[in-house]
């Protein structure tokens, strides 16, 4: 558990995760969590990409 944490780097993505832990005990937190991920991933590719030039999405 312990490095599931360790491996969210932002503030909010770990708060979502200890709700998420509080409220089911079962397998759905971590798709859950593979969601959001997945979200916040692509929120950072397209936020990179007006502040830098050369990054371009295909």
């Amino acid at each position: 558990m312990w490095v599931i944490i360790l491996q969210i780097h932002s503030v909010r993505q770990c708060f979502l995760y200890i709700v998420s832990l509080s409220i089911t005990k079962s397998y759905r937190f971590v798709k859950i969590m593979q969601l959001t991920l997945f979200i916040d991933n692509r929120y950072k590719v397209i936020n990179r990409s007006k502040y830098n030039t050369d990054f371009s999405i295909d």
